[in-house]
């Protein structure tokens, strides 16, 4: 019987020091668990500054582009009312030149019709 009772206590004792050593492993990696959480999550918070960073310049650029946007159709707003100006002044031109010369071209007409009349 002693026996039985010096073997359950060995028994005990390497239990017990199979106990503490798992014990003293699993804080360990429970520790480093936890500082690979931690990196995660400042990665995770530096991955969302990033992202609001991303955003506020794709914010920036569309409001650029809408400016950009407003300009370019004052521009065309602009360049097609300097074109209808530009139409009226070559119509009133020619109807000036038309009346001027009109009579003249008249004229030199006639006198190449006579001039070939003459010939013949």
């Amino acid at each position: 019987m002693e026996i039985f009772g010096i073997a359950i206590t060995f028994f005990s004792l390497v239990l017990a020091y199979l106990a503490y050593s798992n014990g003293k492993w699993m804080k360990a990696a429970i520790g480093e668990m936890r500082n690979s959480i931690e990196g995660i999550k400042s990665s995770i918070e530096g991955i969302k500054e990033a992202i609001r960073e991303m955003k506020e310049a794709i914010n920036n650029q569309t409001e650029l582009i809408k400016r950009m946007d407003e300009h370019l159709r004052k521009m065309d707003e602009r360049a097609e009312q300097r074109h209808s100006e530009v139409i009226a002044l070559l119509n009133k031109m020619t109807d000036i030149l038309n009346k001027g010369f009109g009579d003249l071209s008249r004229d030199i007409k006639e006198i190449k019709n006579q001039s070939e009349r003459n010939v013949v």
